[in-house]
């Protein structure tokens, strides 16, 4: 067998896993730029409760941004509750942001998971774009100070303990 053929088997291959679903999925991690200013920290959820600056204070807060059609940001919110879950009584606080849905699809779709985590719809797309979101999810990590620290692209485990890594204590 050629080399040829056998790269083409193997991507071949590779194309057979990630279409089933085997090939995990990638996301990057990068330090928010220090230059962009910090967008207004202020959202309703979908219970009218607000959460803003001062709710915040003193918390870590994951805010994740996704949307119901999008199949990355599926494969990572039953791990995004189970993390969320996990730190309820701690000091991390884990806020969704559904992007562009309409309202009745995103409240049937929070019921039909059992998710209890927090969600804002942003059903315009202005916190997405005040945020700078441009890829589905993406998550952004605000340290206890309310100063944006990290910005991840892509689907996370976020039951890996590597997560860990991204989460800034109080000093």
């Amino acid at each position: 067998m050629t080399l040829f053929h056998r790269v083409l088997r193997w991507l071949w291959g590779w194309g057979w896993l990630c279409a089933l679903g085997l090939a995990q999925a990638q996301h990057q991690a990068t330090r928010w730029p220090t230059h962009v200013a910090v967008p207004p920290i202020e959202f309703t959820d979908l219970s009218a409760q607000t959460w803003g600056a001062e709710r915040f204070k003193g918390k870590t807060v994951v805010i994740n941004f996704w949307a119901t059609w999008c199949a990355p940001c599926l494969e990572e919110l039953p791990s995004l509750q189970t993390f969320a879950d996990f730190n309820q009584t701690s000091d991390i606080t884990v806020l969704t942001v559904n992007v562009k849905d309409p309202l009745n699809r995103v409240r049937q779709f929070v019921v039909r998971n059992q998710f209890s985590f927090p969600v804002v719809a942003d059903r315009q797309g202005v916190l997405a774009r005040q945020w700078g979101v441009k890829v589905f999810p993406t998550t952004i990590i605000l340290s206890p100070q309310g100063v944006p620290t990290w910005i991840i692209e892509g689907a996370v485990d976020w039951t890996d303990q590597r997560v860990q890594a991204w989460m800034p204590r109080k000093p």
